[in-house]
């Protein structure tokens, strides 16, 4: 056990190995297997001691790996499926988080699967264009009227009245003149 006054124990980072590491076909089963309990990409390279981008490197490079990378993902959702079939009525499971990770980690695992996890809804709409009328009484005690279609605007400030002047406001307590009015 150590002591307080001992010296903290250094941890030693492999670094040259996260991208210089060569692909070697034992890795898809290792993958698979971190995954399978609901591990991200990001979380089985840190276990594997690589770089995630490498991981998506070799399923491109590697086609036995893509599938291995393939099978991972499938497990990996599997298991977050479960966790929320299993707990969705447990009092301490918090189901907004639970659907928030599934909606941010699978939404674009596969777009040809039927169900694919997103929040995202499309809301098509059709807009047609309205006819607009306006009588504006005149000062004169003639009506103009103008027309236009809701895609266009209309410029009624020929047809108003002028603006009436304002008064300025009446002075507030202790703003008079020097007689106090």
């Amino acid at each position: 056990m150590r002591k307080k006054s001992d010296p903290p124990e250094e941890k030693k980072l492999v670094v040259g190995l996260l991208f210089t590491r060569k692909y070697s076909p034992e890795l898809g089963p290792q993958l698979v297997e971190i995954m399978s309990k609901g591990a991200s990409v990001f979380e089985a390279a840190v276990e594997l001691n690589i770089s995630a981008n490498l991981i998506y490197t070799w399923a491109k490079q590697h086609p036995e790996f893509k599938v291995y990378f393939d099978e991972a993902h499938r497990r990996s959702r599997a298991w977050w499926e479960r966790q929320g079939r299993e707990n969705v009525g447990s009092k301490g499971f918090n189901s907004v988080l639970w659907m928030m990770n599934m909606s941010n980690r699978f939404a674009r695992l596969d777009y040809s699967e039927p169900h694919v996890w997103s929040q995202k809804q499309v809301v098509e709409q059709e807009v047609k264009p309205i006819m607009i009328s306006l009588d504006v009484p005149m000062p004169q005690g003639e009506v103009r009227h103008l027309q236009a279609q809701s895609s266009e605007t209309i410029d009624v400030s020929p047809a108003l009245p002028p603006p009436v002047p304002r008064t300025p406001p009446l002075p507030g307590p202790g703003e008079g003149d020097e007689n106090g009015r």
